[in-house]
């Protein structure tokens, strides 16, 4: 501020005459304040560093450096508001000055604006490209510390907006000004896990541990890229070592815990669970994975059709997480299996209730519907499933298998064909292809069609190696074992040869028939 202006400010504020030999009294004032604010800064006493430079302000020196000062005390008071508008005003005075853009941009990430702040630190960017102030000159410390800060709050705000491939490069052009920012370094490998870029976030903790080998955030970020790389036992070394370490670990306790449940140690994983939460009753996340961990054995329940078991897990689930619709999606499919086709149903039409776009919950519900012959109402089902999930097999095989209840075969295996383009490693598609040539196989067999019985066999046959055969032996073809005497190994092995010159060929069609006669199969 200029001699002549200071004069006017004194002269406003007081109301008097001032002479300009009274001038280096104010001056002195000012600086005497502006030293005890400085000095009573770096003692903490932040309020009353404040104090004196609002009396600076009211002597009438207002400059940038004096805002800027009073907006580092609020921040440091956690006034955030206030710091951000000291801020302002000394970027009005002083645009060019990159650490006021810096400090700013902290700030409004810390208010969690974070939109605000990537927008305030690309525009510094574009100051400095507009003003040129590193052209022919290498920036000095103050500039370069300035322009790192810059990068790092980018960083962080573009992450937390999810962008975060412009993440990724704010915090590349961070480590352009220091390669061996370990806390960057870390930032990095912490976008590449939510980016699922699992081996480069590998590589990138373990150079943080090359600077810090006791890094336990780094560690424990490690140990999060090899569970998700399938490098269950690896992990969890580490997850346990970090307990070893620090026993209120909850973080490490909760991996080790996640880790058992991805070994299918369900016992272990729910044991661990519980640990978490005498470390930290509140630990949200422990809830939620011995929720999904007996979700899980539920799962395996069901796939044993062990029904009754599975729906007790559910429950239990349940009963720690009422809003987990995969859970209730479940136990429907549990009471399905118990053919309590009501209470099934009950579930199907509350979720599609709570969202009609749960396609899962439509095709359940057309499962339901099947299972009780009302099967128009069933495809109306598929069909709004297959609408609001085109991608998912499941919903055309599960259109199928309604069409084949009808005995429409073509058109059940056009729907199995279709869920196999989808997913050509869906096991069951090949297995429900393979019952359905099994069945046009049984039907040409008893009229003695030998060539077309063969053709049918041998597709039958190349549909369930597929498909690893996993569920002939519960229907058609357990049957067959049934009607012949044949174990399904040996029945399999019989069936293979040439079928017209096959000796059991006579004896194998009266089995069925006589079979067939006692139980009044449609088979």
């Amino acid at each position: 501020m200029s001699l002549s202006a200071l004069l006017q400010s004194l002269k406003k504020s007081f109301r008097v005459a001032l002479s300009p030999w009274l001038i280096p009294y104010y001056l002195n004032t000012s600086q005497e304040l502006l030293q005890k604010a400085s000095e009573t800064h770096k003692k903490e006493h932040f309020t009353e560093a404040l104090h004196y430079l609002q009396q600076v302000m009211a002597l009438g020196d207002k400059s940038s450096g004096v805002w800027a000062r009073q907006a580092i005390i609020y921040r440091q008071l956690n006034q955030l508001d206030d710091a951000l508008h000291s801020l302002d005003r000394a970027l009005e005075l002083n645009c060019g000055n990159l650490s006021l853009w810096n400090l700013r941009g902290m700030i409004l990430h810390n208010l969690g604006r974070h939109a605000d702040a990537v927008s305030n630190n690309q525009r510094a960017f574009e100051l400095i490209q507009e003003s040129g102030i590193f052209d022919g000159s290498a920036p000095n410390e103050n500039e370069r510390l300035a322009t790192k800060g810059l990068w790092s709050i980018l960083g962080l705000s573009q992450s937390q907006i999810k962008n975060y491939e412009e993440a990724v490069a704010a915090y590349h052009n961070v480590l352009a000004i220091d390669e061996n920012d370990a806390l960057t370094w870390f930032r990095l490998g912490s976008v590449k896990l939510k980016l699922t870029a699992f081996s480069e976030a590998l590589d990138i903790f373990d150079k943080c541990l090359g600077f810090d080998a006791k890094n336990r955030n780094a560690a424990l970020s490690k140990g999060a890229a090899l569970l998700e790389l399938g490098r269950l036992v690896e992990a969890d070394e580490i997850f346990v070592q970090l307990i070893r370490t620090d026993p209120t670990n909850v973080a490490a306790w909760s991996n080790h815990g996640v880790a058992l449940h991805r070994m299918k140690r369900y016992d272990e994983a729910i044991d661990v669970f519980h640990q978490v939460l005498a470390v930290d009753e509140d630990y949200a996340p422990a809830r939620k994975n011995i929720s999904a961990t007996w979700c899980a054995m539920g799962v395996e329940k069901l796939d044993l059709k062990e029904f009754a078991e599975a729906l007790d897990l559910f429950n239990k689930c349940l009963g720690l997480d009422p809003q987990n619709w995969q859970a209730a999606n479940n136990k429907g499919l549990a009471l399905l299996g118990l053919k309590r086709f009501l209470e099934a149903d009950e579930i199907f039409l509350e979720l599609i209730r709570g969202d009609e776009t749960n396609a899962m919950a439509w095709s359940n519900h057309g499962n339901v519907l099947r299972e009780t012959n009302r099967y128009d109402e069933a495809m109306d089902c598929c069909i709004r499933a297959m609408k609001l999930d085109p991608e998912a097999p499941l919903y055309q095989l599960n259109y199928g298998v309604a069409l084949e209840d009808q005995d429409r075969l073509d058109e059940a295996l056009q729907q199995y064909q279709a869920a196999l383009r989808l997913d050509p490693n869906y096991a069951l598609a090949w297995n429900n292809c393979g019952m359905n040539y099994l069945r046009r196989f049984l039907a040409v067999l008893r009229q003695n069609e030998i060539e077309q019985a063969r053709s049918y066999w041998k597709k039958a046959l190349e549909c369930g190696q597929k498909g690893q055969a996993a569920d002939w032996q519960d229907e058609e073809f357990n049957y067959l074992s049934e009607a012949t005497g044949l174990g399904y190994d040996q029945l399999v092995e019989e069936l293979s040869y040439g079928l017209p010159d096959n000796p059991k060929m006579p004896a194998l069609r009266e089995a069925i028939a006589e079979k067939r006669k006692q139980d009044g199969s449609s088979l």
